[in-house]
């Protein structure tokens, strides 16, 4: 990873205390929550790009596919 930035966010104090308890790292923990929605936020976008593709690849003639993968698999 590149550099840092810092952020800050108001939480309740009882939830700041209750991870403390538990000895949860809020560090860690923000930079994990963040990275999974980064993650899901990727997927979705793409889930998009794929559906996209989906819909192109469904207007060209089968055998033009056919044709093309078998391309491929040759020049392997």
């Amino acid at each position: 990873m590149g550099e840092h930035v810092s952020v800050s966010a108001k939480i309740p104090a009882e939830y700041r205390a209750k991870l403390k308890e538990h000895g949860v790292n809020l560090n860690r923990l923000i930079n994990e929550a963040v990275a999974e929605k980064l993650r899901r936020l990727e997927d979705e976008e793409y889930q998009q790009l794929l559906k996209k593709a989906a819909k192109i690849l469904q207007k060209l003639p089968e055998e033009h596919l056919i044709d093309l993968i078998r391309t491929g698999r040759d020049e392997r």
